[in-house]
């Protein structure tokens, strides 16, 4: 079966999110797929020390979406539609803080544009996550 324009962004937000987690010092988990079916896409944990001392280790749950979608001219409008499980599954009350992080991507018309690479470098670009909201 070939890739699809979708199996290309979805490969795009987890390389970002491992590249971000990475470079800030993190630990990534794949989780099992009983916790991709309650919405957890990947985990983030860190292990050190944080500046008030109150905490050790950090553990973050995630599910990661992509579009190509145009960013609406509201804020605070969420430019993704998810379907009622996977809302339910994103707000979920857990111990655990989940995140929904959504990587927005230029027009799927210039899809070639997202990323170069060649032997000095691997770019990712005209891409970002401007969204910080509450699904509670």
């Amino acid at each position: 079966m070939p890739v699809t324009l979708n199996d290309i962004k979805s490969e795009l937000s987890l390389a970002y999110f491992l590249a971000v987690v990475s470079h800030a010092r993190g630990s990534i988990l794949h989780p099992t797929r009983l916790a991709d079916n309650m919405g957890i896409d990947v985990t983030a944990v860190w292990y050190e020390s944080f500046p008030n001392g109150s905490l050790d280790e950090l553990t973050i749950h995630f599910q990661l979406k992509a579009t190509s979608t145009a960013y609406p001219a509201k804020k605070e409008r969420f430019p993704l539609r998810l379907t009622r499980p996977q809302y339910d599954a994103c707000r979920r009350k857990s111990r655990t803080p989940r995140i929904v992080l959504l990587l927005l991507l230029p027009s799927e018309k210039s899809c070639r544009s997202w990323l170069c690479q060649d032997h000095t470098q691997l770019l990712l670009k005209k891409c970002r996550t401007p969204f910080k909201t509450s699904l509670r």
